[in-house]
C-alpha cells in the first residue's frame, strides 16, 4: 500500500475538477462532503492520523466521485488507484453502473471479460425478402412495434387480404435487433390440429 502516493494523486485529481460548474476547482472539503465524511475525518484518514485509515468503501467512493466529476477518464486510472491502496477491483456489475461505465475501457479488463464470454450462435432469421415497398401503414407499424416490446403475444385481426401478414413481417424486420436470439416466421395456415402447434413452432 502506498498511501502517500494515493493522497498525492487524489489531490491532483480533485483540484482539476469543477463539480458544481461554477468555475471553482474542487477542494478536499467538497470531496469529503461528496463521499459522506466530515472534512476533518477525511483529512485524518488520508494522513493515517489518530489511528484512522481509509477503508475500501472510502477508496471506492473517492474514485466514483472523481469519475463523476470528470477528473478520472479511463478505467486504467481507476485500476492504478485501487492498486496503490491494495483495494480489490470493482466487480463486473459495478463497472456497468454510472459513472464507472462512462470511463474509457481498460484493454486488460476488456480482454478478461471477452475470455469469460461464452461463444454464441449468430441470431437466426428466416423473414422473407419483401419485393415491394412498405408505404402508408407507418402508424400501424409504430403501434405494433411499441406493443411488441411489452407483450409476449400479440394478435393482428382483420378480414382476409388486408395485409396482416405483410404488416407482421415488416414489424418483425423492424424489431429484428431487439431480439438477439433471432426472429422467425412460422407458417401455420396448413396446421389444423392444435396438438401440432408446438412442433410447428419448434
Amino acid at each position: 500500500m502506498n498511501l502517500k502516493l494515493f493522497q498525492e494523486r487524489i489531490r491532483a485529481l480533485y483540484r482539476t475538477a469543477d463539480p458544481y460548474g461554477e468555475g471553482r476547482k474542487a477542494s478536499q472539503k467538497d470531496l469529503a462532503e461528496a463521499i459522506g465524511l466530515h472534512p476533518v475525518e477525511l483529512s485524518y484518514r488520508l494522513n493515517a492520523a489518530h489511528g484512522t485509515k481509509l477503508t475500501e468503501r472510502d477508496v471506492k467512493a473517492i474514485i466514483r466521485t472523481l469519475a463523476e466529476w470528470g477528473a478520472l477518464q479511463a478505467e486504467a486510472e481507476v485500476e492504478e488507484l485501487l492498486a496503490l491502496m491494495d483495494v480489490p477491483p470493482f466487480t463486473a456489475a459495478e463497472w456497468q453502473v454510472s459513472p464507472l461505465n462512462l470511463l474509457t475501457p481498460s484493454p486488460n479488463r476488456q480482454a478478461a471479460a471477452a475470455s469469460r464470454q461464452p461463444l454464441r450462435e449468430p441470431p437466426r432469421y428466416n423473414l422473407p425478402t419483401q419485393l415491394t415497398s412498405f408505404i402508408g401503414r407507418e402508424q400501424e407499424l409504430a403501434r405494433l412495434t411499441t406493443l411488441l416490446r411489452s407483450s409476449r403475444l400479440l394478435s393482428i385481426v382483420g378480414t382476409g387480404g388486408t395485409g396482416k401478414t405483410r404488416l407482421a413481417i415488416q414489424a418483425a424486420a423492424t424489431l429484428r435487433d431487439y431480439y438477439p436470439a433471432g426472429v422467425c416466421l412460422v407458417e401455420l395456415a396448413a396446421t389444423h390440429d392444435l396438438a401440432l402447434l408446438p412442433g410447428a413452432v419448434a
